[in-house]
């Protein structure tokens, strides 16, 4: 693999589905060989090809075991237009929810969501001191607290929560709902028999990026030359796709990676944020 060609003479299928192959052992060696891996270095590039390889098999098993799709597919578009448009009228209402909503619905919600749920919407610990220490007492008195004790022991705080915090904790649910919906929605526009090779190329050279580091010791640089466009080229080649193009799209996707790395962290193993860096193209 010692001398690559800038372009591969084949470009992939329209039609290629979502699926990747670890390199032949040949391919492999040549590749550790060119780049200098370390031991540890090839190590973090196996596991990530792995992982890429493992999300990719359920994405395609996931849209395989669906049903007949086309009740199902006319239900769900409608569902996600009606959480659609119950999250815009939300954002839009969002300076007035304090004096719109009734107090039934700050009660329903509180009493309907845990404190940890609570705590991430608001952006703050909501766990009550009280019931740490009840917990810590059943456990120094050997006294089994039952799951049920626990909740209703928090029910007068979450409804509390709830009573006075609804603006903020109803947008919060609705768009937790609306957005694997419309993430669905935007993976099945692509759905015509197959995936556009670019899904698949977009999502390998996604996760070499934010590996760069661990891969080849350093972070990857907004270019469409130089080194780290060489090895994902060549990583490409190894695993018999296509990397035609792909220098174009790497700038965008280091900006995404840096973004995503800010914002994203505790997130990145979560099938919301693996099927959003599949079917969107950066911004």
């Amino acid at each position: 693999m010692a001398n690559i060609p800038k372009k591969t003479s084949k470009k992939q299928p329209a039609t290629e589905v979502l699926r990747l192959s670890f390199p032949a052992k040949g391919d492999w060696q040549d590749l550790i060989k060119r780049f200098r891996l370390s031991d540890d270095q090839a190590h973090n590039l196996t596991v990530v090809l792995q992982q890429v390889i493992a999300d990719l098999d359920h994405f395609r098993a996931t849209m395989d075991a669906m049903p007949e799709r086309s009740q199902l597919v006319s239900h769900i578009k409608r569902l996600e237009k009606a959480f659609g448009n119950v999250a815009s009228e939300l954002k839009r209402a969002e300076k007035d929810l304090p004096h719109l909503l009734p107090h039934d619905v700050g009660s329903f919600i509180g009493l309907a969501m845990n404190f940890t749920a609570i705590g991430e919407a608001l952006g703050q610990e909501e766990f009550p001191v009280f019931v740490d220490l009840e917990i810590a007492r059943g456990v120094q008195e050997n006294r089994l607290l039952m799951q049920k004790q626990i909740e209703d022991a928090g029910k007068p705080k979450r409804e509390s929560l709830g009573l006075n915090h609804s603006a903020i904790l109803l947008p919060y649910l609705i768009n937790g709902i609306y957005e694997p919906l419309r993430l669905w929605v935007e993976l099945d526009r692509d759905n015509k028999g197959g995936r556009p090779p670019n899904m698949l190329r977009r999502y390998l050279a996604y996760w070499l990026i934010y590996e760069a580091e661990d891969i080849l010791g350093k972070k990857p640089t907004i270019a469409q030359s130089g080194t780290f466009v060489e090895f994902c080229e060549a990583v490409f080649e190894a695993c018999r796709l296509s990397y035609d193009g792909l220098d174009k799209i790497l700038p965008d996707l280091v900006k995404r990676v840096r973004k995503d790395k800010k914002r994203h962290a505790a997130d990145t193993s979560s099938p919301d944020f693996k099927l959003r860096i599949l079917v969107e193209k950066p911004q």
